[in-house]
């Protein structure tokens, strides 16, 4: 097993000698720290206009990685022929904000858009309206490894979960200052999805 072991290591590093003086002689700008700091620099330059999707910034972005990958002598990976990989994006922007009204009892509060309550979705829908019965379920964490229940057996189907963020504090558990998965809102969405809330 040992000498299997040394012939692979070996094996291994003249393919990465060979490797690296074949790149060296057909590409004489080979990848190494300076020249990937120079790269990086020139990506976070003004000149790429900070690279946000679907800017001119992209497009140069873009554009540079192809002439890069074909200056090191790299073909498209991709079915069709070119470097690009087609990736449909939603853009969700909300235009009609109506008011969130609580109720307690014959008590209604209205709670303006960005003003007093700030509501997204990720839902790819036309429109988002939901009605039911308001719960709070503090941290809306549900770990039996650290002896943990928000929900205490309450039914929130069809309920609207009023969750704090984050882990529950405490130096012993959750992970002290770390935070766990339960501290995360995927966590607290896919949690409230298993239990049925709306």
């Amino acid at each position: 097993m040992r000498t299997l072991t040394t012939l692979l290591c070996l094996s291994l590093g003249i393919i990465a000698v060979a490797c690296q003086e074949s790149t060296q002689e057909s590409h004489p700008d080979a990848i190494n720290p300076e020249s990937l700091m120079n790269r990086i620099q020139l990506l976070s330059s003004d000149a790429f206009e900070g690279r946000a999707p679907g800017s001119p910034g992209e497009e140069k972005t873009v554009e540079y990685l192809i002439d890069s990958f074909r200056s090191f002598g790299l073909g498209p990976g991709n079915p069709n022929g070119t470097f690009i990989q087609q990736v449909p994006l939603v853009s969700l922007t909300p235009t009609e904000l109506n008011p969130v009204v609580v109720k307690k009892g014959t008590v209604a509060t209205e709670l303006e858009s960005k003003v007093d309550i700030a509501a997204s979705t990720r839902r790819v829908e036309e429109r988002i309206k939901v009605e039911g019965e308001l719960v709070f379920v503090g941290y809306g964490a549900l770990a039996p490894e650290y002896d943990w229940d928000d929900f205490k057996d309450l039914d929130v189907r069809d309920k609207i979960l009023l969750v704090l963020v984050n882990d529950p504090p405490g130096e012993d558990i959750f992970g002290g200052k770390a935070m766990t998965y339960y501290g995360r809102w995927s966590y607290k969405f896919e949690i409230a999805a298993s239990l049925g809330a709306a």
